[in-house]
């Protein structure tokens, strides 16, 4: 029982507000139509059970009236027989025309009972025997006027209407122990149903009564609840406006600390070129202040470090723009993919041997410079990184609903499995910097670009068969331009000359 009230009282906490709210006013309803379903029927079968009463006090009713007509003709032949006059015989006479009314009325009103109906006939057979004497006995009296002796006759007459009567009488009594016993049946009957009524209105009263109570209890729980909720959502409220204010104020600490680190970053570059620049302007005097002197290994020297210096110089502009990654604004436009991968390959200016493939590229919504800065790297990475005279670069796309995986594949030296996850941390560089100037940033740049719009950056390459980069790239809500088509086989001269 613990265990059936608890998972109610579960079952009760899960319902929602609405749901309960409808259960508060089913209640009292259901308990309402069932009380009134109950008392209609109840009502019926009472009613039911009082016609039967009814009907069997008629039938009594109407068998005594039956015998004491019988009676009143016997008694009017008899003062007939004694006076002579006619006026006796009045009884008689309407007793002829009743009779057979009343049998046919208790015919009618017992012929749901066959065993009522057989002693009716039992009783209309003696009722016409009676008659039958009766009407003799009138005849003698008639004869008797006339001058007849009919004394032994009448008497013998006499003796046979009591026994008739006698007979009649045992008939008519014995019918009517048969009713008081169905009508004795019947009122308890319809005691029973008269109590069972108001014990069930009484039952009905109380279950309203209760439901009534626990749809108050329900309410007030709920209201409680309503209350409760309120107060949470208050409190929450509180608590969203207070971290607001957090949030708030560690907006403004951030943006504080990034325009100091802005301000730093700028400041340290500063300071860092500068003993670069003069480095480099003063390796510039020592060759002009000792031309014509310096051997080939010092001139090797020389040249090595403006090289180490440049290297410098570049790995300071690669830190500035990988620190400034994800925080300038970048506004939203619709970009020709086509038109973007022409002007970043007219900027690199590849070697005039390279060949570059363009797929089919679609126009979508999207941050235009986001997108030619991960081309620009991934290109001139492909262009920096070939080891072959005749390079070939192919760019694709495979667009699916609204998602973009572009791919910048190349014929370059490949690159070994276990490198395809480091490639992408900062400085990582698969080739020594004296062999090529790589800061080893590109690609870190790349990857975070991508990820900042929602997408991801991969490599599938093995060692000596080439390189393929692949990212994927969101396309903004925006209607869909047609697609420009170029062919296989455009060379880069063709490519950013086709209209």
């Amino acid at each position: 029982m613990v265990t059936l009230l608890h998972h109610v009282r579960n079952l009760w906490a899960r319902t929602s507000l609405r749901r309960q709210g409808v259960l508060i006013i089913t209640v009292p309803v259901v308990c309402l139509l069932l009380f009134l379903g109950a008392s209609v029927y109840l009502r019926y079968y009472t009613v039911a059970a009082t016609r039967y009463v009814t009907h069997t006090q008629e039938v009594l009713l109407e068998s005594n009236n039956l015998l004491v007509a019988l009676l009143n003709a016997e008694t009017g032949v008899r003062g007939y027989d004694r006076t002579l006059s006619k006026n006796f015989l009045e009884p008689y006479n309407m007793a002829l025309e009743a009779l057979p009314l009343s049998v046919n009325r208790l015919s009618n009103l017992v012929q749901d009972n066959p065993r009522q109906v057989q002693q009716i006939q039992v009783i209309a057979q003696g009722i016409q025997r009676e008659l039958d004497l009766l009407l003799e006995g009138i005849n003698n009296v008639d004869a008797s006027i006339s001058g007849t002796d009919i004394s032994a006759s009448q008497r013998t007459l006499f003796i046979r209407q009591k026994a008739v009567m006698d007979q009649l009488r045992a008939d008519i009594n014995q019918f009517q122990l048969e009713e008081q016993r169905l009508l004795l049946l019947r009122e308890q009957l319809a005691d029973e149903q008269e109590q069972l009524r108001g014990w069930t209105q009484l039952a009905m009263t109380a279950v309203s009564v209760l439901a009534s109570v626990a749809a108050i209890c329900l309410f007030d729980r709920i209201e409680r609840e309503r209350q409760l909720g309120i107060k949470k959502l208050q409190l929450q409220a509180q608590d969203a406006v207070h971290f607001n204010e957090i949030l708030s104020q560690t907006n403004m600490m951030l943006a504080d600390r990034n325009q100091e680190l802005d301000q730093f970053a700028y400041v340290s570059s500063h300071d860092l070129k500068a003993p670069l620049r003069a480095i480099a302007n003063l390796s510039e005097w020592i060759e002009e202040d000792l031309e014509g002197q310096l051997s080939a290994e010092g001139q090797q020297y020389m040249n090595l470090l403006r090289k180490r210096v440049q290297r410098m110089d570049t790995l300071i502009n690669g830190l500035l723009e990988y620190s400034r990654m994800g925080r300038a604004k970048v506004s939203i436009e619709t970009v020709n993919v086509a038109d973007l991968l022409a002007e970043v390959i007219d900027l690199l200016a590849p070697p005039p041997t390279f060949v570059i493939k363009v797929g089919l590229m679609p126009t979508m919504q999207t941050r235009r410079l986001l997108l030619s800065q991960v081309f620009s790297n991934l290109i001139s990475n492909a262009i920096k990184h070939c080891d072959r005279f005749d390079g070939l670069i192919k760019i694709t796309v495979n667009v699916q609903n609204e998602l973009c995986e572009f791919a910048v594949s190349d014929n370059g030296p490949g690159i070994a499995p276990e490198y395809h996850n480091k490639i992408f941390a900062i400085f990582q560089t698969l080739e020594a910097r004296d062999k090529t100037e790589n800061t080893g940033i590109g690609l870190s740049i790349v990857k975070k670009l991508v990820e900042s719009e929602g997408g991801k950056v991969w490599v599938e390459s093995k060692l000596g068969e080439g390189a393929t980069f692949l990212f994927t790239w969101h396309i903004l809500p925006a209607d869909q331009q047609p697609f420009r088509r170029y062919t296989k086989g455009d060379t880069l001269d063709s490519f950013c000359n086709k209209g």
